[in-house]
C-alpha cells in the first residue's frame, strides 16, 4: 500500500517558511522557560545568553543553508489560451 506522502507526491521535509516559523515559535518558547526554570546569577544568564545565540546560529544555517533555498523554482510555464 502506497503511503500518503506518495500518493499526493509530498515533499520529505516541510518547506523552508514553516521549518523558520516552528523555529521562531519554539525559540519564544524555550527561552523564557529556561529562563525560569534555571536558578539566577551572572554565571547562567551569561551562559544562557550564548546557549541561545549558538543555537539561533545553528538553526539559521542549517534552515537557510537548505537545498530549497539554493535551487530555483522550477519552470511551469502557463500554455497561452487561443482567441
Amino acid at each position: 500500500m502506497r503511503s500518503i506522502r506518495d500518493t499526493y507526491d509530498l515533499p520529505r521535509k516541510p518547506p523552508v517558511t514553516i521549518r523558520f516559523i516552528g523555529f521562531m515559535v519554539a525559540f519564544a518558547v524555550a527561552a523564557p522557560l529556561l529562563w525560569l526554570v534555571l536558578p539566577d546569577g551572572v554565571v547562567t544568564v551569561a551562559a544562557l545568553a550564548i546557549l541561545l545565540l549558538l543555537v539561533i546560529g545553528f538553526a539559521l544555517r542549517s534552515i537557510l543553508g537548505s537545498r530549497e533555498v539554493e535551487q530555483q523554482p522550477p519552470r511551469r510555464p502557463v500554455p497561452t489560451r487561443p482567441d
